[in-house]
This record gives C-alpha cells, structure tokens and sequence, in this order.
C-alpha cells in the first residue's frame, strides 16, 4: 500500500513535470513571437535597402539627364555665349 502511495506520489510528479514542459512550450511561443518580430523588421529594413535603391536609381535617372544637357550644349554651344 505504501509503495503505491509512494508510486502515486512519482506520478504527481510527472504531472508536474508536464505542467512545466507546458510553460516551455509557452515560452517556445513567445520566442516564435520574437523570430516573427525579427522577420517584419528584416522585411521592413529590407523595403527601405529597396526605396534606398529607387533613390540611387532616381540619381542615376538625374545624372543621365544633367549628361544629356552637358551633350546638348557642347552641341549647340553655351546658352551664354
């Protein structure tokens, strides 16, 4: 009789032990909540790497265009002169 009480009393146990495993789990969400954090921030620093690409785009766009003016004018002369 004792050493099914005692028996008993390793089951709580791992009952217990189950509770814990349980709060792990809890915690692997909360580390999930933190891996997606992470990849929204990667996903938003990497839309800004693109609109930092558009802008040099765009400079390229100016520069093409200030080189057509230089071309223009080397063709038709200085607007001053």
């Amino acid at each position: 009789m004792l050493k099914t009480n005692d028996l008993g009393r390793k089951m709580l146990k791992t009952y217990d032990f189950g509770r814990n495993l349980l709060k792990s789990n809890d915690f692997g969400g909360k580390l999930f909540k933190t891996i997606d954090f992470r990849r929204k921030c990667l996903k938003r620093t990497i839309l800004a790497g693109n609109c930092l690409k558009r802008t040099f785009l765009a400079g390229i766009c100016l520069k093409r265009t200030i080189l057509a003016e230089n071309a223009e004018n080397e063709r038709f002369g200085p607007e001053n002169a």
